[in-house]
């Protein structure tokens, strides 16, 4: 994969500087995509967000509030008037995003997996997922699934496997990855970062999100956005 050189800095310090596989900005006459061997380019930058794309598929957000942008073949440099990562702004941006997904999703209707299961345990489990969807507490616990069906851990565990094949935590991450799909695919959502989705799926972490989500689909979140984004 080609990278190229990028430095984000403000009259204050350094933001970013490393190597990365794309840069996307709003430029003076619109969205700007930078890719390595992009044509020289000096524009000045619109307020607003700076993606960064790294080469393990993750990306860096960076919000300017207005500068510079300047590309070489195989250097891309901002100028920023102020700036600041998105890592070091107020939570309360990714919590509003959180409260719209939520609101989604409690208004879908799910319906539950159809595996033709007699178990009774399994019945009741999958009414708490896909009803009550407790598989969005990232802090959901075997302990505490086991607890609500009167069960023992180890007699879930054991359940999980005769019956599903699988172990609790792979199961309840296949809800999560479904419920993260469904927003990446979404418009309405469209600007909502990653993290947002991520940890409005449930998972308790950017990096835990990443990490399940490039082992089910093959994909980082945003190859599959980018990729299944309904028009």
């Amino acid at each position: 994969m080609s990278t190229m050189q990028c430095d984000v800095v403000s009259v204050k310090e350094s933001l970013y500087s490393g190597t990365v596989t794309m840069l996307i900005a709003k430029g003076a006459g619109g969205e700007l995509g930078i890719m390595p061997g992009h044509a020289p380019l000096v524009t000045l930058l619109k307020p607003g967000a700076i993606r960064v794309l790294l080469e393990n598929g993750t990306e860096e957000l960076i919000y300017v509030s207005g500068g510079v942008l300047e590309v070489q073949p195989h250097v891309v440099t901002v100028l920023a008037d102020t700036a600041v990562r998105a890592d070091n702004l107020d939570e309360a941006a990714i919590l509003e995003e959180r409260k719209k997904l939520r609101a989604y999703t409690l208004k879908k209707k799910t319906t539950p997996k159809q595996k033709f299961v007699r178990n009774e345990h399994i019945v009741a489990l999958e009414h708490l997922l896909s009803k009550e969807k407790i598989y969005l507490d990232s802090k959901l616990t075997l302990e505490t699934v086991a607890r609500k069906l009167n069960l023992s851990t180890s007699h879930l565990s054991r359940i999980l496997k005769a019956e599903l094949q699988t172990n609790f935590t792979e199961y309840l991450n296949s809800y999560r990855i479904k419920e993260a799909k469904d927003y990446l695919q979404n418009p309405e959502f469209s600007k909502y970062t990653i993290v947002a989705v991520g940890l409005e799926a449930g998972f308790n972490s950017k990096s835990a999100f990443f990490h399940v989500f490039k082992k089910t689909t093959g994909q980082t979140p945003l190859e599959f956005k980018k990729e299944h984004l309904r028009s």
